[in-house]
């Protein structure tokens, strides 16, 4: 076992005396609470959620078809009973229980909005009202989820201010905030860390694997939460929530649902379905869920950056029809949550999900602009539990909670640029265990908070190239190690101050992390020992000004970080959007010098390739919080100070290395400035170095106005712009300008939202966004050739070393395409868009809800920026969901 392992059973054992005592509680006569929910109409509301909290004791039911609730064996002493609904505004009411005696309370709902969303992922823990949250945060409940046009999870997020949904393929989806993504932002299943140290750099698919069954409520936070949640918040934080299970106030209740949806842009289906068991003090959900997703219709039919296009200068609809060959995929799952009751003080929590996806490809690998043979990703696979043990009123503290957590991932790809070429396949598990322990305590105006985290990662990973013309498997180093380990050690101290009720409220904290990257030797791969350790310090400090009952002005300062992970450090192999890459130690030991960008045509610094160490970014982010009867506001502005960036930089040596294998890889090309080439890639060979000082600014803004109780709208707005400041180059991936609106009516049983998405054009370019596919998509007189004589033959689009669609040679080709240049982006800058749609959401009765989803009503071919497929066309998506 692992000392950090070791560690954390101590930290564990601290729990001990606790279960005992909450066990041990003297029995209480048992009291109840019983009212009626409405809204602000006096309608009565059925099947809303409404929660009990007496002391530690929490317990969850919904109203009936009257709107009436009922909470029995409550102990005596006083307890709040709140309620929400979608469109509606949270409402409480506290009340004295007294034993043996039923309390009566009813509630009346008004219309929400959205500043008086409550979000307990900004100061973990504690609920925190987005008019008084020194940060930018969004809150999505599961029925607001639910009026999205989506198929994946993240694509939930896409309408939220400063989020850009990222979809390399039709299977992943990767939220950008502030410009970072993937493994610069930190998410989160019921706060326990998702990341997990093999997350490659850029867009990455793991959040799609999450299914949305799962998710009761996803909370957004801008900006670092190194405090909070450790390494890798960068850009921010997504916390998805899970559905709790309800407890039943008296006897057994059984109910559950199912759940069926189709979409027509990708001509697919989706099922899922629930059961629920509820007692008194115990109650477990559990689930299931399948789809499948067809080839993808984008609008008008047209794929933007098809390869055909990138290297022959053809329409796509030529050659791929309507429709994105093999963009489709199968997805499946299943979870079960529970939570029991333990005395009047304890609350023990479970939850387990496994999801598993087939079939996905790297469409921008293959005919959505590289043009390869093959390209994909299997088997993806999670596995992910959560154990969690609440108690209150120990030694002095308020609450103390303990979590063991096992995080699997298991992430398999494959690649192969012809059919007569090698198959170069990989699979690779990462099983993360986490251990955390925290306690909290109140004392007068103060909130204070603290505790130790531990993660402990092994690294799991086979990779085999396959020559399909003699059969022959070659077994090959994996991109990270087999038995590569990462453990990570934190410790964190936050206190929340309300120094002057309503008027000044300070949020304040610190944290101390420690990182251990370990590879085991394998002397038959060219793998030696390696131990990389590296520690951080991080602080955040927030606060809110209330200006008036109406205004409160905000600032937040804070220090986010990024240690290097595993994939940084170890990691030999090709990416899509970077191209092959080595580790920094595997480039050092080669002699190799850092050049001056990523691309082709970089200069050699003179620097040899150094360790590499932390990034951090220093966030200062002042903002403003309207919230004036009909109408709420709120908006911030950003400077990130972005040092120690790690970027992509090619590699020049100043000696011949052609001929030399890496990782199975040979170097078949180097140029006069020394960078090296692989016949896979036209991107010189690259690594990963702390490449400067880089500056984000921007900003972050929504407004929402209540015209009348039925009819309200909303508009929000963000930017982002990053440069480095040595160089005056863009960094990459920056989201252009984005913006959306929305109008929703609602009555009765009946919500209608009509939207608007937009963004501005694109063309602040980084030089690797050019030669990206998904973006600039550069081509070659040299990448021309190979796509022409080999895959285009493949097709049958070339015989006889002419283009039959055209009649054109080779040379013709090369011609047309570029002119007389060498080479040249297929897009300079990428076009802005503006989309339309309409959701409907009605509920035909108290049991069964259908909503209906209008997706790009005009069909506007358009690209979400970054991404490797273009947008789907018009969509119409159609959900219906029957509860029992």
């Amino acid at each position: 076992m692992h000392t950090f392992a070791r560690a954390s059973l101590v930290c564990f054992a601290l729990l001990s005396p606790v279960m005992p005592q909450a066990a041990m509680a003297q029995p209480v006569r048992a009291g109840a609470v019983s009212g009626v929910v409405r809204d602000a109409q006096g309608t009565v509301l059925p099947n809303v959620p409404v929660d009990v909290a007496c002391g530690f004791l929490r317990a969850h039911v919904q109203t009936d078809s009257s709107g009436a609730f009922t909470f029995a064996g409550l102990p005596a002493g006083p307890c709040v009973i709140s309620s929400r609904a979608m469109l509606l505004a949270a409402a409480e009411a506290r009340v004295m229980v007294k034993a043996s005696a039923t309390a009566t309370v009813d509630l009346a709902l008004a219309v929400r909005g959205f500043g008086d969303a409550v979000s307990i992922t900004a100061a973990r823990g504690d609920a925190e009202e987005r008019f008084v949250s020194p940060q930018f945060t969004s809150v999505l409940t599961a029925s607001e989820i639910g009026m999205q046009p989506y198929y994946l999870l993240p694509q939930a997020l896409r309408d939220q201010p400063g989020v850009l949904l990222q979809q390399t393929t039709t299977a992943q989806a990767s939220p950008i905030l502030r410009g970072f993504t993937g493994q610069s932002n930190v998410y989160l299943v019921d706060g326990v860390r998702f990341n997990v140290s093999t997350w490659r750099s850029g867009p990455s698919q793991y959040m799609a694997w999450i299914n949305s069954a799962v998710a009761g409520r996803i909370e957004i936070v801008r900006g670092p939460s190194g405090v909070q949640y450790g390494s890798d918040s960068l850009g921010g934080t997504i916390n998805i929530l899970t559905a709790a299970p309800d407890f039943s106030p008296g006897g057994v209740k059984i109910g559950g649902a199912l759940e069926f949806g189709a979409t027509t842009a990708a001509r697919s289906g989706n099922g899922q379905g629930t059961i629920s068991v509820s007692l008194p003090r115990a109650a477990f959900l559990v689930g299931a869920s399948a789809m499948t997703v067809g080839d993808l219709r984008a609008g008008r039919g047209h794929d933007s950056h098809a390869a055909v296009t990138r290297f022959l200068g053809l329409p796509s609809t030529e050659v791929n029809g309507e429709r994105l060959p093999a963009s489709g995929f199968d997805q499946a799952g299943a979870f079960v949550s529970g939570r029991i009751q333990a005395g009047t003080r304890g609350l023990a929590s479970v939850f387990y999900a496994h999801e598993s996806q087939t079939g996905a490809n790297r469409y921008d690998r293959l005919d959505g602009g590289d043009g390869l043979h093959r390209s994909g990703f299997e088997p993806q696979r999670l596995d992910l539990a959560i154990f969690r043990y609440r108690t209150a009123s120990v030694a002095g503290l308020d609450e103390v909670a303990g979590t063991f957590s096992v995080n699997r991932q298991g992430d398999g790809r494959y690649e192969q640029t012809r059919p007569t070429a090698v198959l170069d396949s990989q699979q690779a598990t990462t099983t993360a265990l986490g251990y955390q322990l925290e306690a909290r305590k109140r004392v007068g105006a103060h909130s204070a908070a603290g505790g130790i985290e531990l993660f402990d990662e092994q690294i799991s990973a086979t990779r085999t190239q396959r020559n399909p013309v003699t059969g022959v498997v070659t077994p090959n180093r994996p991109d990270v190690p087999e038995g590569t380990t990462y453990q990570t050690l934190g410790l964190f101290a936050q206190d929340l101050v309300e120094l002057i009720p309503s008027r000044l409220s300070l949020r304040a904290g610190v944290r101390y992390a420690r990182f251990q990257f370990e590879t085991a030797p394998d002397a038959a791969f060219g793998v030696t020992a390696e131990r990389v350790v590296s520690d951080a310090v991080t602080f955040t400090a927030g606060t809110v000004i209330g200006i008036s009952k109406y205004v409160n002005a905000t600032f937040n300062v804070s220090r986010g970080f990024r240690a290097p992970n595993a994939a940084d450090l170890g990691s030999v192999g090709l990416t899509g959007g970077g191209g092959f890459e080595i580790a920094p130690s595997t480039a050092a030991a080669l002699g190799g010098q850092v050049a001056s960008t990523g691309a082709a045509g970089a200069v050699s610094t003179g620097v040899s390739v150094p360790a590499l160490g932390p990034e951090v970014v220093y966030a200062f982010e002042p903002g403003i919080r309207v919230r004036a009867g009909r109408f709420d506001a709120s908006a911030t502005v950003f400077d990130l100070e972005y040092l120690d960036a790690i970027e992509r930089r090619a590699i020049a040596f100043d000696r011949n290395v052609v001929g030399n294998s890496i990782s199975g890889f040979s170097v078949v090309r180097q140029d006069a400035n020394g960078l090296a080439f692989i016949a896979q890639d036209i991107r010189p060979i690259a690594t990963r170095v702390n490449a400067g000082h880089a500056r984000l600014i921007g900003y972050e803004a929504e407004g929402q106005i209540r015209l009348t109780a039925e009819l309200s709208l909303h508009v929000q707005s963000s930017m982002t712009n990053g440069r480095l400041l040595a160089t005056g180059d863009y960094l990459r991936r920056m989201p252009p300008p984005l913006g959306g609106a929305g109008v929703r009516w609602s009555r009765g049983r009946w919500v209608i939202d009509g939207t608007a998405s937009w963004a501005r054009p694109q063309r602040r370019f980084n030089p690797g966004d050019l030669t990206d596919a998904r973006i600039g998509g550069t081509r070659t007189r040299a990448s021309i050739a190979s796509y022409f004589n080999g895959t285009a033959s493949d097709l049958g689009l070339v015989s006889g070393g002419v283009l039959l669609r055209t009649g054109e040679t080779l040379a013709q080709v090369q011609d047309r395409v570029l002119g007389t240049a060498a080479s040249a982006p297929l897009f300079a800058e990428q076009a802005g868009f503006f989309v339309l749609g309409a959701t409907a959401n009605v509920r035909l009765s108290s049991r069964v809800n259908l909503v209906v989803v209008g997706e790009n009503l005009t069909d506007r071919n358009y690209r979400l920026y970054g991404s490797g497929a273009d947008a789907p066309g018009a969509n119409l998506q159609v959900r219906m969901k029957a509860s029992f």
